[in-house]
Order: structure tokens, then sequence, then C-alpha cells
């Protein structure tokens, strides 16, 4: 417990949640040697250090909102801005906003006109960002002071470029700390090894020479998580710090603002499928075990399910991400590697959408639906392989009786000069259609 004045000379009273110090549970020993020492150079415009948006969303915790305001203001990181979106609050929320306000007049709120749910307060708050770097808070969780410089940290010194990072929690129930770490990312964090090839130091000097001294950091601490990952590695979605441009990639999709809850499902699984994620073995966030979220019925032990259906937003979310990809598949071709990983990307995540529902479009389905962007961005060629290995429910090439008949013997041709049996009749069922 910390007694300390503010600003006014009132008396606050405040919890210690654990020391600002920034580092692995574990001394996992020193990173390697660097051989290589930059040179100094003087700060300019065009290195001035991002703006991370916090954009802390609230539905009737008014109760709890004070002091995750609290936390926000108390970053050790100076270029903020904080957002917050109130979903038509029906409790104490108006109250503790307008308090809130006049304490902090930079604090930027949004009252929505109508209870979107999660994913609306999500897009509301991000469409009002100005930050290179967002995090997303729930009203009833907190921060420590270095959650966000530890984060954007980690980020700077990544020779990874990944949408995400994603650190350990604190539990929270009545008030009182009763572990300080995820289950889920540290069973992960422990089945993984150390990559020393992970991080380099020039992303520490760069901080320190734009006027910011970035926390300490163990980088022993930190583990990729690539993005064919079919397991839920993460805490939660308050723990994450997400890149701008990766959250561009992903929060158009046309499902995303339907999700009244699992938002933290959708944009954690999207982000990572497309940029992969790193998570660190740090607690920095702290979350709260109450009667309203979807903890609150099971013990936070071992061996215990939580108490929500998790994979059903899990399958939703790939879904989502599926349509998304192949509705602007033109784009991702673009912009992704190689078509290989595009096709693996939707078949990763087909296969996983199609484990918890199975009344719903096969890929091979989606990819004939949007047949013309596809070859838009292949050629009729390599569409048709692409279809041919995508086996829907017609079996392949079951398709091609739905496509255009022009189409259709543009494939036939194809099918004939790589000596497929199936490009005969193929072409013979096109003709007749034609007449």
């Amino acid at each position: 417990m910390r007694r300390r004045a503010d600003a006014r000379g009132r008396l606050v009273v405040s919890e210690d949640f654990g020391s600002s110090r920034v580092g692995s549970r574990r001394n996992l020993g020193r990173a390697p040697p660097y051989h290589i020492k930059l040179r100094k150079r003087p700060m300019t415009a065009a290195y001035r250090l991002p703006i991370v948006s916090i954009i802390v969303t609230n539905y009737n915790y008014g109760r709890f909102l004070p002091q995750a305001l609290n936390a926000v203001r108390q970053q050790t990181y100076p270029h903020l801005e904080c957002i917050v979106v109130d979903d038509c609050s029906t409790d104490c929320s108006h109250e503790a906003l307008d308090t809130a306000v006049r304490e902090w007049p930079e604090l930027i709120v949004i009252r929505q006109q109508t209870n979107g749910g999660q994913s609306a307060s999500c897009l509301a708050g991000l469409a009002r960002a100005s930050g290179q770097y967002i995090v997303f808070l729930d009203a009833d969780d907190l921060i420590t002071e270095e959650f966000v410089a530890a984060h954007l940290a980690a980020h700077f010194c990544l020779r990874t470029p990944v949408g995400m990072t994603c650190c350990d929690c604190f539990t929270l129930r009545d008030e009182r700390l009763i572990c300080s770490t995820s289950r889920y990312l540290a069973g992960h964090f422990a089945s993984r090894p150390a990559d020393p090839t992970l991080v380099h130091r020039g992303g520490f000097d760069l901080l320190r020479e734009a006027g910011f001294e970035p926390p300490e950091i163990d980088f022993e601490a930190l583990r990729l998580i690539p993005w064919n990952e079919n397991r839920w590695p993460w805490s939660s979605m308050s723990a994450m710090m997400f890149r701008r441009d990766a959250l561009d990639l992903v929060t158009g999709a046309k499902g995303f603002v339907q999700l009244r809850v699992g938002t933290d499902c959708f944009l954690a699984w999207a982000v990572n499928r497309l940029t992969g994620s790193v998570i660190m073995e740090l607690p920095m966030m702290i979350y709260r075990i109450h009667g309203s979220n979807s903890f609150a019925a099971r013990a936070s032990l071992n061996h215990m399910r939580p108490g929500h259906a998790g994979l059903v937003f899990d399958y939703r979310a790939d879904q989502i991400l599926l349509d998304h990809l192949i509705e602007n598949f033109r784009y991702f071709h673009a912009i992704l590697d190689n078509a290989e990983h595009l096709r693996g990307l939707c078949e990763l995540v087909d296969q996983s959408a199609a484990n918890g529902e199975k009344d719903r479009p096969t890929l091979s389905d989606l990819l004939s639906g949007h047949f013309d962007e596809i070859v838009g961005a292949l050629g009729h060629a390599e569409a048709a392989l692409w279809l041919k290995k995508s086996k829907g429910a017609h079996g392949a090439f079951g398709f091609l009786g739905v496509l255009p008949p022009r189409v259709e013997l543009e494939i036939a041709k194809f099918l004939c000069s790589i000596g497929s049996t199936r490009g005969d009749e193929v072409w013979n069922r096109a003709i007749r259609r034609l007449s």
C-alpha cells in the first residue's frame, strides 16, 4: 500500500501490484554480447517516437473505470493518448467519465448512441485514434506503469516485425492478487526454446537517442508465435499491443463489427495468422475476475476449463478471417510473400473454422464464389490448380458447373495442356452450356 499526495495536496492511496522493474521471473542468463556499436546521431523530427493510443472500452464498469484511467495516466512512456468508448452504460459510468474529463482534459470520450458490443466500441475508438500502436484496455482491467514502455521496447528490438505483442498477466479476485501468470501463455512459453536471433540492441539505442530510457527487459523472456499456430497462446486482449498497420489489414472484415463478444479472439488470431506475434513472460497486466466476466464461474487453476465458450469464438474468428481473405484475394495475394503462403493460410483457417461449424461453406465453395477475383490475381491456370487442391462439398472440380461457361472453357484448355483426364469432360460440358 502506498500513500502519496497529488498535485492538489490530497492524499492518494494505491495498491502496489509489483515492482516497476520489468524482467523475467527467472534468471535466464545474459544475452549474447553485441560487437557492433551504433554511431551516435542527432535526433531529428523524422525520428520522433510513436504515439501509443490506449482505447478503453467500457460497458457498465463505472466502478472500475477510475482505476483503469489512473493506470493509464501513470505510464512511464510519455507519448500517449487515451480514448474511452462508452457503449451506452446504464450505471455510474457517465458520472465517472465527467469527473475524469475534469481532472484530465486531454482525455477523449466517445459515447456510443446505440449499444453495439465490444467490436463496435473498438472500431469507434480506432477511428478516432492517431497512434501507430494500439492497446485495447477493458475498463475492468489494469496495467502496470511500464506496460506501454516494455511493449514498445520489444517491438523496436525484434528482428521479426510482428503485428502484435502480448505480455503475461496477474489475476485479481476480490481485489486481491491470486496468481501471476496466464496458464495459456505460460504453457506455450515453457514449450518453446529461447531464440537468441529474435532481438537486436539497435532498437534500445534508437529509443534512448529519442530521449526515452526504455525499461530493462530480459530478452530471453520473449517467444515468437508463428503464423500457423493452432492453440491459443496469449493471455487476454488487455495484455496486447498491436501495430496499427496490422490492425488495418483485418478490422475491415465484414463480420467483425457484428462480434459483440470474442473481439480479442478475432483480432489476435487474424493478426497472428498474417504477421505472427510475440509473447512476453512479463506480467504487466492485471486481469480482474468478478461476477460480470467470463472467468468468474471457474477457478483459475491447472486442468480447469475456463468458464466461457472460447473455442466457439476461435472458430468464428477464423471463419470471418477466411471470408475476408477470399473477398479481398487480389489484395492479399499482392502483399503476402507468395501464393502458396496465401493458400496455406486459407486452408489453415478453413480447417479451424470447420471444427466449430459443420454447416458452412467450404473453402472450395468460397473460392469458386469469388473466382473472378482469384483469376485476376493468379490467372486461369493457377486459379484452376488452387481450386483443384481445395476439394469442397462437390469434390475436386465439382465447382466448375457453377462458373461462367467461357471461364470453364479456359480451365478446360489448361487441364488438357497438363494432361488431366478431366480436360475433355470439362470442355464438353462447357460447350453444351454455351449451346
